[in-house]
């Protein structure tokens, strides 16, 4: 796979950086040893991999430091209650340091609210995603996303 990454990014002159794979946590665990190897290939062309759903309950600590992820991305789980439920601003804060200091990239998913996006810029997360900002979108609904008045919103948000 890794051969074919690497001649697309080649033919259509994408610079490695800006391709991101999402691998998610139970993902990972049931396929352990063909996606370390494609892991650090990737990591190898400089393509970007996501550690997705993190703290979900199969994840190890030791993936964070033997592998090659360039970011993480926390479960909405931790996010619906966020601004009620003090275990999870605790846990959350906690992922966004430990990611911080491990030099790795962390998004956070399932923000809906106003309030927890701007806790969440407190605490320092890099990304957030949610329907605060928008639903998934199809391709041409995605340009017309793009082109519509949303997007200057979002250009003066933080993340």
């Amino acid at each position: 796979m890794t051969e074919k990454v690497e001649n697309l990014l080649i033919k259509y002159q994408v610079a490695p950086h800006l391709l991101k794979f999402e691998l998610t946590e139970s993902a990972f665990v049931e396929n352990q040893d063909a996606l370390v190897t494609l892991v650090g290939e990737l990591a190898t062309l400089g393509v970007k991999v996501m550690l997705d759903d993190f703290g979900t309950g199969y994840s190890s600590l030791s993936y964070l430091v033997n592998y090659h992820f360039s970011e993480l991305k926390v479960d909405k789980s931790f996010v619906f209650d966020l601004t009620d439920n003090r275990a999870h601003q605790v846990i959350v804060q906690i992922a966004i340091d430990m990611a911080h200091n491990l030099g790795l990239t962390i998004t956070i998913e399932g923000v809906e609210t106003q309030e927890v996006h701007q806790l969440l810029n407190t605490m320092k997360a890099d990304r957030t995603q949610g329907y605060l900002y928008a639903k998934a979108l199809s391709y041409d609904n995605y340009l017309d996303f793009l082109n519509s008045q949303y997007r200057l919103k979002m250009l003066n948000s933080p993340f």
